[in-house]
């Protein structure tokens, strides 16, 4: 739906994609409900932390998909960087290692398929966990 406005009315949109740092070692250490309960963390804040508009799914295991509609490479910089850091702090509190490697592919223009885009954000964030993980990279896609 937001390829179809972004093409429309040419607004922009962010697909974040994001991965739990070491989130196997929570389930191995303290146990699968600690686990469970470390995604719900995850997933709260996020959705406290954002707008009401944003999406936040769980794309499976560890990964979580964000969609920012309306936003710019600038308001995704500046709403990821606060969810990244209060993310970590909330980890910490409960004493989990848990760190994240972040994607993020800002729309400015659409690929010709929602699987391109997906593709796109997964390829950024693993390249944050080749370079040492904990980290955000972007893009800015314009066709």
């Amino acid at each position: 739906m937001e390829m179809e406005r972004q093409r429309r009315y040419g607004h922009p949109f962010a697909l974040v994609y994001l991965d739990l740092d070491n989130f196997k070692m929570v389930n191995d250490n303290y146990g699968h409900p600690v686990g469970d309960k470390a995604l719900r963390a995850v997933v709260g804040y996020a959705k406290q932390h954002l707008r009401k508009v944003d999406v936040v799914a769980r794309l499976g295991g560890d990964e979580f998909g964000l969609l920012l509609p309306e936003t710019g490479y600038e308001g995704v910089r500046v709403a990821l960087a606060k969810l990244h850091q209060g993310l970590r702090d909330e980890m910490l509190q409960n004493h989990w290692p848990v760190t994240f490697s972040t994607g993020v592919v800002v729309c400015e223009a659409v690929p010709s398929a929602v699987t391109d885009l997906v593709k796109l954000a997964d390829d950024l964030m693993y390249a944050v966990k080749r370079e040492g993980k904990d980290a955000i990279r972007y893009l800015v896609y314009e066709g």
